[in-house]
């Protein structure tokens, strides 16, 4: 066997391996899409429930492996309606997805809290704020008050704190 046909055969083999990498990885992808349009879907958000629907947003981001996102109920829940379940989840989608844009917010805990007369959804991660620059800034406050806007529809405001870790509190009263 000459040297340069052993040199091809190597070759083939690494471009095999690679191929199938490269395979596996569209999977992957593909896969990954098709959860995310199923998490976008209102029906089927609908169909799972607030907490199921958070849990899955959660389970996305732990499949990562960049994340450790954790859910947790405090008191008795309460049937919420469709309205609220919709605002709900994509509040806090909107929040999950600004946290994971930021360097060093790797651990979030979300908490779904039942009161008496209200309820609330607790989101805490690890990283705080950095600075902005103005443009940056604005586009967050535009974005944000989109948020506000759509949470006043079902009666709902939410807040944000710094200290020593972020929170965001988002109060809802029952209707």
């Amino acid at each position: 066997v000459c040297s340069s046909d052993l040199l091809f055969s190597e070759d083939s083999d690494k471009n095999g391996q690679l191929l199938e990498q490269a395979k596996e990885n569209i999977s992957n992808a593909l896969i990954d899409l098709r959860e995310i349009a199923k998490s976008l879907s209102n029906k089927k958000l609908i169909s799972l429930g607030l907490l199921s629907s958070i849990q899955n947003e959660a389970r996305r981001l732990n499949d990562s492996g960049e994340w450790d996102v954790q859910v947790a109920v405090e008191g008795n829940p309460l049937p919420v309606t469709e309205t609220q379940h919709l605002v709900i989840f994509r509040a806090v989608q909107y929040f999950l997805n600004r946290i994971t844009q930021m360097e060093g917010a790797k651990t979030i805990q979300i908490t779904l809290a039942f009161h008496q007369h209200d309820w609330q959804v607790r989101i805490v991660h690890s990283r705080v704020d950095t600075e902005l620059d103005e443009a940056q800034e604005q586009k967050i406050l535009d974005e944000q008050s989109l948020i506000l806007r759509r949470l006043s529809i079902i009666g709902a405001t939410f807040t944000k704190s710094n200290n020593g870790s972020a929170q965001i509190l988002i109060h809802i009263p029952y209707a």
